[in-house]
């Protein structure tokens, strides 16, 4: 067995981080979806049941709009056309619900935002315009003296013989120190002012450095997006909201349905009778190409390859040739007798040979019930069975090594007739199968 080469580990290893980035992704919005929706639907009740009502309906919506692509495309699938054409119509339906739902959480809570932004602003705009006020007063008061000082020398003129406290000017003494102690007082009511403007402005400064740090504007997205298009600001916001509600609807929508379908492995169905792509896959693994260089005829792989060298190998073209269906048809069958090959049924034969027959330019119509192939003509010569013993037996030898039960349809078909044969003529005419093969 071969070593697994390095740049296929590589590929393999980043297909597996861009999946798993692919489902986390998927799984952030899912979860950001359920939430916004199930908080929206549970502000619009005001009892407790009418919010149990709204918050189940919108988390079931949701739900229902990550599974709904899935499960549409495996209907369409299964050919219930009505139930996937239903199911899309539904899966509509829940995005668009969700998507309403979206769009109401982030315009409330937008506009939540923005008048919390506003209000701080007029906030911090009051505390400043209120500093600044004192900060005018104390220019206009200037720098007093002290307090204590100016009382000080009220004080000592009040101490003088006949100056009486200074509460009336009678005498020669009042006249003279009253004046002096007037202006003092007023120097002192100033200089007590002065000190409570000084401790208002601190513990101003401290209130306003203390608040939270914010824009000159309440929304600077919108307002930058505004002197870029020249919008009005609330169209603008009402877009962005738009936007987000678009991104995380459709991303937990889709998310999930287009990272599975990306890394998903192709299935290859097999069907009974035909050379399928999963015997072409174990043929490969267990035995390398076949090939046979005494016949003529190269491996052939697939249902299109076995029509196509029939077609090849046969057909004339010609402009004003036509084939019947059925002509075809046993000629196929002939032929592939004649190379020892399992033929397909008439219709698979049919649908691969019309797409084969249109690619060479040819036409396909029907007569009074009957299917022509237009630009083709089948030689009068009869196919002569040609019996390739070594590359029968290298198909059988491979085929039984990789898939019994695909070796017992290549190795008894020819055996058993062309078209649809019984499984049980098939078995009874195919002795040399090994035990097992025919579970």
């Amino acid at each position: 067995m071969q070593p697994r080469p390095l740049q296929s580990h590589t590929n393999d290893l980043s297909h597996r981080l861009v999946l798993a980035a692919g489902l986390v992704a998927a799984t952030a919005f899912a979860l950001v979806s359920i939430a916004a929706n199930l908080r929206f639907g549970i502000s619009l009740a005001s009892t407790p049941f009418d919010r149990a009502i709204y918050g189940t309906l919108s988390i079931a919506a949701d739900l229902m709009k990550i599974v709904l692509p899935l499960a549409v495309m495996i209907l369409w699938r299964k050919r219930e056309r009505i139930f996937a054409i239903a199911g899309a119509v539904f899966w509509i339906g829940a995005v668009a619900f969700s998507l309403s739902a979206a769009i109401g959480f982030a315009a409330s809570t937008r506009g939540h935002t923005l008048a919390s932004s506003e209000n701080l602003i007029e906030s911090r705009k009051a505390w400043e315009a209120k500093i600044i006020r004192i900060e005018e007063r104390l220019d206009r008061l200037g720098t007093p003296r002290p307090a204590n000082v100016i009382e000080a020398d009220i004080a000592s003129l009040l101490r003088a013989p006949g100056a009486e406290g200074c509460k009336v000017i009678n005498g020669p003494v009042t006249r003279e120190i009253c004046p002096e102690v007037d202006r003092l007082r007023r120097e002192l009511a100033t200089s007590k002012e002065t000190t409570r403007l000084e401790a208002d402005l601190v513990a101003d400064r401290q209130a306003y450095s203390a608040m939270p740090e914010t824009t000159s504007v309440a929304d600077p997205q919108s307002a930058a997006l505004k002197r870029l298009t020249g919008v009005d600001e609330g169209v603008i916001r009402s877009s962005i909201a738009l936007l987000i509600s678009v991104l995380v609807e459709f991303g937990s929508a889709l998310g999930f349905t287009l990272t599975i379908l990306a890394f998903a492995r192709p299935s290859h169905p097999t069907r009974t009778g035909t050379i399928g792509n999963r015997y072409r896959r174990k043929e490969s693994q267990i035995a390398g190409p076949v090939t046979n260089k005494t016949s003529k005829l190269p491996f052939v792989q697939t249902p299109e390859d076995l029509v196509t060298r029939w077609a090849l190998d046969r057909l004339d073209i010609v402009s004003s040739g036509a084939i019947q269906a059925d002509e075809a048809f046993h000629d196929f069958c002939d032929w592939c007798h004649g190379h020892n090959l399992g033929p397909l049924t008439p219709q698979m034969f049919g649908r691969r040979f019309t797409k084969v027959h249109a690619s060479m330019g040819g036409k396909k119509v029907r007569r009074r019930g009957r299917a022509y192939y237009l630009g083709a003509a089948l030689p009068s010569k009869k196919v002569e069975a040609k019996p390739a013993p070594s590359q029968s037996n290298m198909l059988r030898r491979v085929s039984l090594k990789a898939e019994p039960t695909l070796a017992w349809d290549l190795a008894c078909l020819p055996r058993a007739g062309c078209g649809r044969a019984a499984p049980r003529a098939r078995l009874t005419a195919c002795p040399s199968l090994p035990a097992g093969a025919h579970s």
